[in-house]
């Protein structure tokens, strides 16, 4: 339940600043993402968006994601990590 809630509060953070990354980079990516730790997801979408995306490792913990391949854009690809 608290995994839940607080992949909700990451999520909505990262909605909040799309925007602002939405302007600035625009479009969609090409994702490759593997079944992963949701840390090291965070972090090949950031690195495929070359973007900066500050979490707490800790709050991420034993949390696993799907596979995701394809073009997505940045919401996207972060509503289906974060399985909103």
């Amino acid at each position: 339940m608290l995994v839940r809630l607080l992949r909700k509060v990451i999520c909505l953070c990262l909605i909040l600043a799309l925007p602002v990354m939405a302007n600035e980079r625009g479009g969609q990516y090409r994702f490759n993402i593997e079944p992963q730790p949701l840390s090291s997801a965070l972090k090949l979408v950031a690195k495929t968006a070359n973007i900066q995306i500050i979490f707490s490792s800790q709050i991420v913990a034993g949390i696993q994601v799907s596979a995701i391949n394809g073009n997505h854009t940045l919401e996207e690809v972060l509503q289906k990590i974060l399985l909103l």
